[in-house]
């Protein structure tokens, strides 16, 4: 979380005791080689009597250094000058980082204790360590292994003396104050040419990062009520628990409603999910429907074409029963013209007795047996032409009932 927009400087203060370099800190972390900034004391009493801010760039971050009065001094004003710092804040209503200096050689003597333990009542023990850099200043030139084994050894002792004081436990899970070494001297080669330690240098650039990074981590302190006497320390301290409790409430309101839109991308999913299910079963019964349907088409192919082939069929025996119709009429002709054959042939016969009996009777009476004769001779030849005509018919009947066929 993000608690200090960038568009704003980083503002840190300074605090130390008076002669262990916070002016000329300041100017070397702008790299002013002429220490025109910031007056740089050489004596016990500090040459910064009030507050005052450096705004510059490094690292490309906009910082805001704010140089305080020594404490220790030969003035004996400590109180008065931390009140004007108290007073200086209040206006800016917020920092972001507290650098406290500290001489190598000298360490952490009692008043620089007591000094860290003044300071200490101003803000809570949380804001205090949690916004603090320790920058120990006149390192040697030369880092041998006794100065680094030296180095160890005050790191060492500042970070347990500032648990201590402001009693930081193991479960407060609080990292490490980090602690730097510094050599701040202007070197000057027998050409007149000044420069700074380059490995100071980098280690201020470090710094900055640092300082930066913890603008991320933590948020500002509010300097509004502050007071050196400490007693709205206690009222800080709990507005700062609320602010936590209201913050705890708020990420534990976060994560609630990140739950609920994980529930709910959830739900949704399975909504897509069923809906794919439900639309991937529609096309499939769709797809059997057409298969159906197709089937049923050529169902109804087939049926008509059966319907057809009966209606074919139905015709053809319309035909044939037609056929048969004209085949029972001709055979009924037939059978008639056979009956008048027969007929025909009765009456042939009838003559031809008649002719017989018209013989013989000639032989008795000359006169009726001619007459019956010639009567008998022309029923001979009237039944002959009947049985001749029936016969014609007869035959021409079958001659048409074949060709029908």
């Amino acid at each position: 979380m993000i608690h200090k927009s960038y568009n704003k400087p980083i503002r840190a203060v300074a605090f130390g005791p008076t002669g262990v370099g916070k002016s000329q800190f300041c100017n070397f972390v702008q790299r002013d080689l002429a220490n025109k900034i910031n007056k740089v004391s050489h004596s016990l009493n500090s040459c910064t009597k009030f507050p005052q801010s450096n705004y510059f760039k490094r690292k490309d971050i906009d910082l805001e250094f704010i140089d305080t009065a020594g404490s220790n001094d030969s003035g004996n004003n400590d109180i008065e000058n931390l009140a004007k710092v108290c007073e200086y804040l209040k206006k800016k209503n917020e920092i972001d980082h507290i650098i406290l200096l500290l001489n190598y050689a000298n360490r952490l003597e009692q008043d620089t204790r007591e000094y860290i333990q003044t300071l200490g009542k101003m803000f809570t023990p949380k804001e205090f360590y949690t916004h603090l850099s320790v920058v120990f200043t006149h390192l040697p030139e030369k880092e041998t292994k006794k100065v680094r084994d030296k180095k160890e050894i005050i790191k060492d002792e500042v970070c347990n003396f500032l648990k201590e004081i402001f009693s930081i436990k193991l479960n407060d899970i609080l990292s490490e104050v980090n602690v730097y070494f510094v050599n701040t001297e202007i070197d000057e080669d027998d050409d007149g040419n000044k420069s700074f330690d380059e490995k100071s240098q980098l280690t201020v650039d470090l710094l900055i990062e640092h300082m930066k990074l913890n603008v991320n981590r933590y948020p500002p302190i509010d300097t509004t009520n502050l007071e050196i006497t400490g007693k709205n320390a206690k009222i800080r301290q709990e507005e700062q628990e609320r602010k936590i409790k209201e913050l705890q409430e708020k990420i534990k309101q976060e994560e609630l409603r990140r739950e609920k839109e994980r529930q709910k991308k959830i739900r949704l999913e399975d909504t897509i999910k069923n809906y794919k299910k439900i639309d991937e079963e529609s096309k499939r019964k769709e797809k059997e429907l057409n298969i159906r349907r197709k089937r049923q088409e050529e169902e109804k192919r087939k049926y008509k074409r059966k319907i057809e082939d009966i209606n074919k069929k139905k015709e053809s025996l319309k035909k044939i029963d037609t056929k048969i119709k004209e085949i029972k009429k001709l055979d009924n002709v037939i059978d008639d013209a056979g009956k008048i054959a027969a007929s025909g042939g009765v009456v042939t016969g009838l003559g031809a007795l008649m002719m017989i009996g018209g013989a013989a009777l000639t032989c008795i009476c000359p006169i009726a047996g001619p007459i019956l004769f010639g009567a008998g001779l022309g029923y001979a030849g009237g039944g002959a032409a009947v049985t001749a005509g029936a016969g014609a018919v007869a035959g021409t009947t079958k001659i048409i009932k074949e060709v029908k066929k």
